[in-house]
């Protein structure tokens, strides 16, 4: 197999990746940005963006918190 082959080869495969990689990158981009201003078009809105947010993060945080409390660890884990 000669030089130019074997780099065509390699070249190929790096594009290949890097468009797989893309391709999950453009999937993942339909999710919800997290940091996205809130609504505030009326006080109804702001309101319920605040309790929506607020109950989002206590759901988190209980769920690290109970995670904590189940295991024998004395201090909680970077995790």
């Amino acid at each position: 197999m000669t030089i130019g082959r074997k780099l065509f080869r390699c070249c190929t495969g790096l594009v290949l990746i890097a468009l797989l990689l893309g391709l999950v990158s453009a999937v993942n981009a339909d999710e919800e940005y997290p940091l996205r201003p809130a609504d505030t078009s009326s006080p109804r809105a702001t309101l319920g963006g605040f309790i929506k947010t607020t109950d989002d993060i206590y759901s988190r945080m209980r769920a690290v918190l109970q995670t904590y409390a189940e295991s024998d660890r004395m201090h909680m884990t970077a995790d």
